[in-house]
C-alpha cells in the first residue's frame, strides 16, 4: 500500500517507518511543521494541497493522534491511522477523535478503556514495540565498552521540566495542597496501579483547575479529574519517585545517569549528560550491566518505549511492576521487576553478583522481543485491525 506519514519528531518515527517498509509499503513524508495540533490554518492547507496531489493513497499515517490531520483526512474521506506512543497524549481528547475516518492506537489499556468509551469504533489498544532493522546492527566495540561500561544505568529526567505543579502549588490553599501531597506520597509507593484519579472528584478537580489557569479546548471532551491527574499531580509523582529511587540506589551502587537536570537532586550519580538516542542510548544499554526502567506514573498499565528499546539490543533490564507486563514477558526469565525500593536494591546486588542469571535473562528478552514485538509484527496487527 501506498500511505503519507506525517512527520513531527517522536524518536518512534524512524522505527515504525522501518517497520512499514519491512511490510512492504510505500512511505511519502509529509515534513511540514505544525505550529498547533487543532488550529495551524498554514498546515491544513498544505496537507490538503498534498493530499490532492499525491494519487491513490491508501491512508494517512502519524505517531500520536493529531487532531488537525483527522480533521483534513475527514474531508478528503481518507482512512487517518495513529499509534500513540506517549502517556498523557492530551490530543485523544479531541472530540475528532470520534470521526469518521479515523483509526487510533493507544499502548496503555488504561488509555484504551477511557477513549474507547467516546469512540468505540475508532480507538483500539497496541503495545509498542522495537525497531529491531535498527537494533540487529547495534554492536558494541572496545572503544564502546570503555566508554559507556557500568554497574547501573539510567537514561531520562526527573520529569521537572514537566511538572506544572512546583509552580502552581504556593498558590493553592494550605488545605489542598496538603491533600495533593498525600496523593503523591500514597502514589510513590504503589507501582503498577496508578490511583491518582480515582482520589479525586470531579467537584474537587475543578477547584483545583481554577487555580491553574488551565482551558481546555472548546472542541475537547472535558474530564477534569482526568487532565488534573495527568497534567500535574502524575508529573509531580514521577519526578518524586525518580529522584527518592535513584538516590538510594547511588547510596548502594554506582550508578551513571544520563540526563540533562540539576546534579543536586542526585549528588551521588555519575552525570553524564545527554544520550543521542541512535548514535549512544542502545550502545549504552548494551554496555550496562543493569539498565533501570522506571515508568512515568501517568502510564497507567501499559509498556513504556525503553522496555522495549533495551531489551531488543540485548540490554539486561530491572522495571517497576506494571500490569500489563506480564502479559507479553515472564519476570525473572525475559525481565526483572521491582515492587518497592528496598526490593530493587537486593535485586541490583543480586544480579550484580550473578553474571550467569543476568546474561540469560538479557539473552531471553532480546529473543521475545525479536519474534513477538518488533514494529513490524505491531504494524501488521495495526493495519489488519484497522481493516487494511
Amino acid at each position: 500500500m501506498k500511505l503519507i506519514f506525517c512527520k513531527w519528531g517522536s524518536i518512534c518515527e524512524d522505527g515504525m517507518s522501518n517497520g512499514l517498509r519491512e511490510l512492504g509499503h510505500e512511505i511519502v513524508w509529509f515534513t511540514e511543521k505544525c505550529t498547533h495540533k487543532d488550529l495551524d490554518v498554514n498546515y491544513i492547507k498544505a496537507l490538503s494541497a498534498f493530499l490532492t496531489k499525491e494519487k491513490e493513497v491508501d491512508f494517512v499515517f502519524s505517531v500520536n493522534f493529531i487532531p488537525i490531520i483527522a480533521k483534513v483526512c475527514t474531508i478528503h474521506k481518507i482512512m487517518y491511522l495513529s499509534y500513540t506512543v506517549d502517556s498523557p497524549c492530551m490530543t485523544l481528547y479531541s472530540k475528532s477523535l470520534s470521526g469518521p475516518y479515523v483509526k487510533a492506537f493507544v499502548f496503555d489499556y488504561a488509555l484504551y478503556t477511557q477513549f474507547s468509551a467516546y469512540a468505540p469504533d475508532n480507538v483500539f489498544y497496541l503495545s509498542l514495540g522495537a525497531d529491531m532493522p535498527f537494533y540487529e546492527t547495534v554492536h558494541s566495540t572496545e572503544a564502546d565498552h570503555k566508554k559507556f561500561d557500568c554497574d547501573v544505568s539510567f537514561i531520562g529526567s526527573y520529569h521537572t521540566e514537566m511538572c506544572a505543579y512546583d509552580a502552581l502549588a504556593k498558590k493553592l490553599p494550605e488545605y489542598m495542597q496538603g491533600y495533593v501531597e498525600g496523593i503523591i506520597e500514597a502514589q510513590v509507593q504503589v507501582h503498577g496501579y496508578n490511583f491518582i484519579a480515582d482520589s479525586i472528584t470531579d467537584e474537587w478537580a475543578e477547584q483545583f483547575r481554577k487555580y491553574t489557569g488551565y482551558e481546555i479546548m472548546p472542541d475537547y471532551i472535558d474530564d477534569p479529574r482526568m487532565l488534573i491527574a495527568d497534567q500535574f499531580i502524575g508529573y509531580k509523582c514521577t519526578q518524586k519517585d525518580r529522584i527518592k529511587t535513584l538516590n538510594a540506589i547511588c547510596e548502594r551502587f554506582k550508578m551513571d545517569l544520563y540526563t540533562t537536570e540539576d546534579k543536586n537532586l542526585v549528588p551521588k550519580a555519575n552525570f553524564r549528560g545527554i544520550a543521542d538516542s541512535r548514535t549512544m542510548m542502545p550502545k549504552i544499554f548494551q554496555c550496562s550491566k543493569i539498565n533501570l526502567n522506571m515508568t512515568a506514573k501517568t502510564i497507567r498499565t501499559g509498556l513504556a518505549q525503553r522496555i522495549f528499546d533495551v531489551m531488543a539490543v540485548g540490554g539486561f533490564l530491572i522495571s517497576n511492576y506494571q500490569a500489563e507486563i506480564p502479559e507479553y514477558f515472564v519476570p525473572g526469565e525475559d525481565i526483572v521487576l521491582y515492587e518497592s525500593i528496598p526490593d530493587l536494591l537486593d535485586k541490583i546486588a543480586y544480579y550484580l553478583s550473578h553474571e550467569e542469571e543476568r546474561l540469560l535473562i538479557a539473552r531471553n528478552g532480546q529473543e521475545k522481543v525479536r519474534k513477538f514485538h518488533s514494529y513490524k509484527t505491531k504494524l501488521e496487527q495495526l493495519l489488519q485491525m484497522s481493516g487494511f
